[in-house]
C-alpha cells in the first residue's frame, strides 16, 4: 500500500498571490484498489511577512507541508490509518467473499 498526499486546488488573492484555501487529499493505493479523503482547508497568512513566497515560487512540497501542519501529526496518522484499514478490510473481503451474485443457469 501506498500512502500520497495531493494537492487538488488552491484559492488566492490575486493582488497578493496570498493563499487562503487549499483543497487536497489522502490517497491510499493498493494493486486492487484504492482509498481516499478529500479536504478543504483555509489558511491564514501576511504576504508582508518575512518568508512569504510568492503563488508562482509554491511547490506542492510546500504546500502539502502547509496542509500537514494545519492538520496537526494526530490527524495525519488517524486519516492514514482509517484509510489503510478501510483499504485492508475491503481486499480481504475481495480475496474472502462470503457472498457472490448471479444465475445458476
Amino acid at each position: 500500500m501506498t500512502t500520497t498526499w495531493k494537492i487538488f486546488d488552491m484559492k488566492r488573492v490575486l493582488s497578493t498571490g496570498l493563499i487562503t484555501e487549499v483543497t487536497c487529499g489522502c490517497i491510499v493505493n493498493h494493486p486492487r484498489g484504492f482509498e481516499r479523503e478529500f479536504f478543504t482547508i483555509e489558511l491564514t497568512g501576511n504576504p508582508k511577512a518575512p518568508g512569504f513566497i510568492m503563488y508562482e515560487d509554491l511547490d506542492k512540497e510546500t504546500v502539502i507541508g502547509w496542509v500537514h501542519s494545519e492538520l496537526g501529526s494526530e490527524k495525519i496518522q488517524q486519516v492514514e490509518s482509517q484509510l489503510q484499514s478501510r483499504l485492508s478490510n475491503m481486499i480481504y473481503e475481495l480475496n474472502n467473499p462470503t457472498e457472490g451474485k448471479g444465475l445458476p443457469w
